[in-house]
């Protein structure tokens, strides 16, 4: 309360709020580093409703969890197959990570409004002549190559959905990991009409 903003800011939220106010240190919460407690506990429900494997809570959203995906698996001079129309959060990625990236071109329409990826652009013919054409790849033989991750922002800001099903039966087992930026899209596994428009469905083959 000694600074004007303080004040404001006490003003607006009130005492109670400020008083409830508690860090991740409380045990009976719970710990989001252990994932233990009603914090593991819901974590581990979470997996259950959405159909994963394992369901990890971030602090920072989804910006913070997709450099998160990429720590865990790329490596400085990895090869990496990345929508151009990304969320900054992955070009964030690529820059901490060091990684060497190969763009997915989107198509753009006279209003400048950015629409799919073409069918084409997914073939791995084309990525391995994007790979022959990069020069920070000059050299390199694309044959050799085989990329760390495929990022995919799905949907898009402007409602683009891709089938999931069709890109991972052409790139699985050629590219390590796929990985669905999905921010925007948490509701498709509750309602059949996006059926394959999600990467975590039920009764879905799993990729290599």
């Amino acid at each position: 309360l000694k600074s004007p903003i303080g004040q404001m800011y006490h003003q607006f939220y009130g005492e109670n709020m400020l008083r409830a106010d508690v860090c991740n240190s409380v045990e009976e919460l719970g710990q989001l580093l252990d994932h233990d407690g009603a914090i593991g506990a819901s974590e581990r429900n979470a997996a259950r409703i959405f159909n994963a494997d394992h369901c990890f809570f971030v602090t920072n959203g989804t910006s913070t969890s997709n450099k998160m995906v990429w720590h865990h698996t790329v490596a400085p001079g990895d090869v990496v197959v990345v929508d151009r129309n990304c969320h900054k959060s992955i070009l964030h990625s690529i820059i901490m990570t060091g990684a060497v990236p190969v763009f997915l071109r989107p198509t753009r329409n006279n209003f400048g409004i950015i629409g799919p990826i073409p069918r084409g652009e997914f073939e791995i013919d084309a990525i391995k002549a994007k790979i022959r054409a990069n020069p920070l790849l000059a050299g390199v033989d694309p044959d050799t190559v085989k990329p760390r991750i495929m990022t995919l922002t799905q949907s898009t800001y402007d409602g683009v959905l891709y089938n999931t099903e069709v890109i991972k039966d052409v790139l699985d087992g050629y590219v390590d990991n796929l990985h669905f930026d999905e921010a925007w899209l948490p509701h498709a596994s509750f309602h059949p009409f996006y059926s394959n428009f999600h990467a975590m469905g039920r009764s879905r083959e799993r990729p290599k």
